[in-house]
């Protein structure tokens, strides 16, 4: 099979064609509190109505605002620790957050002095009052362990089932003498309660090195994890750039083994440059594996850039053997297609696949951005949205034009890239826009870049079967005012089909924050 490339190249001044109408979904906002202006931030959902707002900056631990689901503030709190030093949380990486049996549980990492460790904070889910802290797991404190950990070779991971409260950690450590990467995983229930544990090894493949790169957890039955293996001796010199003979892998650890069965794929990758996402599609009761990687990079010296080149594919897999029942490249022709045909008839989409969803009718949405990195800054481009069969066919695709800037030394980042729901009634994009850029049309070649959140306002493009129509989701934006929302750190709750998110509303130089639950009915 001959993969697809993408390419980062410069990003296109275009626009899409779509229907700005006076749609509104239903909207309900929280009273005013005092705009978080840095720091971390993340909503959450809780099946009892709850949601709660966590943020987080460099001193004083981790704040909580409670809201119940009449949208009320009900509680604030703050979640400090004897075990972790909450007046350090410049070195406090929080992990992942979800809720396990009823509870908000944050998973956070530390640096300990000589080496780093996982937290488990367990909350009331109510009070949002800590109910157990733990350590849950540590890295093993080699000399090098702080550079390894900023690369993401030494770390512990925390994958979670969406379908149940199981989960898994995922503790990889790394020794650069050796080159060697160790992988521990421990499955747990919703209780908390190990299930299982054992050692990473990919049995019956030469493989000197493998490097971890996802996992996925399916209840008390099994882990998953996506991984790089490499046939050769690595040397001390070399920076994990190999196309010959890195190949992916697929491995399981029931609950009831102590060993784990793995499936290599016939596929070369680029071992320091590759991501991948598994999931597990109910609808079809299949894995579905997306695999990124660098094909090839060439440099300008004229224009002193980089250009990268890469390739894109899902394969599909039984979850019991692990048997490879397809492998597709993604290639977008239909999103290249729809751009042709409602922007500008030599459009070429250069956005690579950034991530996969499975849509509310089973089929599956893969996300694609169009991105170039420069010094000191980021810029995000157009939208790209593929639908996907069961089989990997592409059935529709859409074009949408966004044109973002984030700098290193501005915090906005937050409010830039989009998000991407699906519910039966349809498939929505979210961003922020600046209002002056929804009024263009088709024939405008100048989309104005967006550089800060504060004078755009969030657009919502629903997804038709041919077309696409947009609408301001907070409503018309009145003179010298707009409303944004969080695009990081947002929270969707699938059986109520609610999104929660910061709104900042602003007037002028006044700007004040809520939190904002729409509803997509």
């Amino acid at each position: 099979m001959k993969p697809i490339k993408f390419v980062f190249a410069l990003l296109l001044c275009a626009l899409c064609s779509a229907a700005l109408f006076a749609q509104q979904l239903h909207v309900e906002k929280s009273e005013v509190f005092e705009e978080p202006t840095s720091g971390w931030n993340q909503l959450l959902q809780l099946k009892n109505g709850n949601t709660f707002l966590f943020h987080a900056k460099d001193k004083n631990g981790i704040d909580v605002t409670i809201y119940d689901k009449s949208r009320k503030l009900v509680a604030k709190t703050n979640i400090g620790s004897k075990l972790w030093d909450a007046s350090r949380m410049d070195d406090v990486r929080i992990y992942k957050l979800f809720e396990i049996n009823g509870e908000p549980v944050v998973f956070l990492l530390q640096n300990d002095g000589d080496q780093h460790s996982l937290y488990r904070i367990r909350l009331n889910a109510t009070s949002g009052a800590v109910v157990a802290d733990e350590k849950v797991a540590s890295l093993m404190g080699l000399s090098v362990e702080k550079f390894m950990v900023s690369y993401g070779l030494s770390s512990i991971n925390v994958e979670k089932d969406p379908q149940s409260d199981c989960y898994a950690l995922i503790i990889l450590n790394f020794d650069r003498k050796d080159y060697n990467q160790k992988v521990k995983v421990m499955h747990f229930d919703g209780t908390h309660t190990l299930i299982n544990q054992a050692d990473f090894r990919v049995v019956g493949a030469a493989f000197k090195h493998v490097l971890y790169k996802s996992a996925l957890v399916d209840g008390n039955k099994a882990v998953y994890l996506v991984s790089c293996g490499y046939a050769d001796k690595i040397k001390f010199t070399q920076n994990f750039t190999f196309d010959d003979d890195c190949k992916i892998v697929l491995s399981k650890l029931n609950s009831g083994d102590k060993a784990f069965t793995s499936k290599v794929m016939s596929v070369n990758v680029d071992m320091a440059d590759v991501k991948s996402q598994l999931l597990y599609n109910r609808n079809t009761n299949q894995l579905q594996l997306r695999v990124l990687s660098l094909e090839e990079a060439k440099y300008k010296r004229s224009t002193m850039t980089e250009i990268r080149y890469y390739f894109s594919l899902i394969a599909y897999f039984d979850p019991e053997t692990l048997n490879i029942k397809g492998i597709k490249p993604l290639a977008g022709k239909k999103i290249a297609e729809y751009a042709q045909a409602h922007i500008d008839k030599d459009y070429v989409y250069s956005g690579t696949p950034k991530k996969m969803k499975i849509n509310s009718n089973g089929t599956t949405a893969i996300l694609m951005e169009e991105n170039k990195s420069g010094q000191g800054h980021a810029d995000l481009g157009a939208i790209g949205v593929s639908i996907l069969s069961d089989t990997g066919a592409e059935v529709n695709g859409y074009a949408i034009t966004k044109t973002q800037v984030m700098y290193s030394n501005v915090d906005n980042d937050r409010f830039m890239s989009y998000d991407y729901i699906s519910v039966p009634t349809g498939n929505y994009v979210l961003f922020n826009d600046l209002a002056t850029n929804t009024d263009k049309d088709e024939h405008d070649a100048k989309h104005r870049k967006v550089a800060g959140a504060s004078k755009t306002n969030t657009v919502v493009y629903k997804l038709n079967e041919n077309s696409i129509d947009r609408f301001f989701l907070f409503g018309e934006p009145a003179e010298n005012s707009s409303i944004f929302c969080y695009i990081d750190g947002t929270d969707y709750n699938e059986p109520t089909k609610t999104y929660a998110t910061v709104i900042i509303e602003r007037t002028g130089k006044d700007k004040k924050a809520r939190v904002a639950w729409v509803t997509f009915d």
